[in-house]
């Protein structure tokens, strides 16, 4: 008698892109541009700086995972 359940974990939802998922590929782009006006001595200025930690929060915010 085997009182133990086997649970499946679902799979993945969402596109993916080089197994990067497309929020993944959003941020990076969104830092990746910050990261490159600062590299080229381009005022990074408030709204696009904002938006960058705002989306770097719901990136976090959404990947972590519920039990």
């Amino acid at each position: 008698m085997n009182d133990t359940e086997s649970i499946e974990r679902p799979s993945p939802t969402g596109a993916h892109l080089y197994g990067v998922s497309i929020r993944g590929w959003i941020t990076l782009i969104a830092i990746g541009t910050v990261c490159a006006m600062s590299v080229m001595s381009t005022p990074v200025t408030e709204p696009l700086y904002t938006l960058s930690v705002a989306i770097v929060a719901y990136y976090f915010g959404q990947n972590q995972k519920r039990v």
